[in-house]
């Protein structure tokens, strides 16, 4: 994923099966951490992008905020378009 691979690049390059590679895409993902920063002074940027996910019946969409200096990753949420997920 890190070269900008998908998952089906994944499977014809290593040859292993779809279930494995999501398997550890799922336990790299719940051992990010949020990293910790001082809130004061910082700028923050909010972004969004349209997501496809399984075969597309939902729109989901990746929603990130990245401190504006040093583009550290600060939170994502993956979800519906909604306030609640922005904020």
């Amino acid at each position: 994923m890190k070269e900008g691979c998908g998952v089906k690049s994944i499977l014809r390059i290593i040859n292993i099966s779809t279930k494995a590679v999501l398997s550890r895409m799922l336990r790299i993902s719940k051992a990010i951490k949020v990293p910790y920063f001082d809130k004061q002074g910082c700028t923050f940027e909010v972004d969004e992008m349209f997501i496809k996910i399984a075969n597309g019946e939902h729109q989901n969409w990746l929603i990130y905020g990245i401190e504006r200096v040093t583009k550290s990753l600060i939170d994502f949420v993956i979800g519906g378009r909604t306030k609640e997920n922005i904020s």
